[in-house]
């Protein structure tokens, strides 16, 4: 069992979201297509250390894990207890040894530096409060030549996000 984040309001109302979410995250092709997507833009290959950031029900890191090999590693970090439930589960039954799951705020995170060769976020990113200060975090992590993969949806990806946004600006 994870131990419960400290998070703040904001970002414990997206944990429990993603918590009711966890049950059918994983209806659906969509996740699985930017997964690859994002797989094929980041030049994943075998022995490397990757860290999936928001990872979610595990696309995306049990993915790069059967690329990587039992030479390589992927650290999945997610702040939904629930999504990394189901991603421990996947790993389980695919008995993959080289993949592990960390309850973690993506902007919160201390590993050494110079510890992956890839930093992967899908669909993660919009939802980082301090961008910024978290992408030089990530970049302290990475080894020389090493790359940060980011998918995130266009800003008119949620048309009712928009809309709404929108009339709350119009009346304040």
């Amino acid at each position: 069992m994870d131990k419960q984040l400290d998070l703040n309001d904001y970002k414990q109302r997206i944990a429990d979201l993603y918590n009711r979410r966890s049950h059918n995250y994983d209806d659906g092709e969509w996740r699985l297509k930017i997964c690859h997507r994002l797989l094929e833009y980041s030049q994943i290959s075998s022995q490397q250390h990757i860290l999936d950031i928001g990872t979610g029900t595990g696309h995306l890191a049990i993915a790069c894990a059967e690329i990587v090999g039992n030479a390589g590693k992927v650290i999945g970090v997610d702040i939904s207890a629930q999504m990394l439930d189901i991603a421990r589960n996947k790993v389980k039954a695919l008995s993959l040894s080289n993949v592990e799951f960390q309850l973690a705020d993506a902007e919160a995170l201390n590993y050494p530096a110079n510890s992956f060769d890839r930093i992967l976020c899908a669909n993660t990113f919009p939802w980082i409060e301090e961008k910024q200060i978290a992408l030089m975090i990530w970049h302290k992590f990475l080894k020389p030549g090493g790359i940060i993969g980011i998918h995130t949806p266009a800003d008119t990806a949620y048309i009712g996000q928009v809309i709404l946004r929108s009339v709350l600006e119009r009346y304040g």
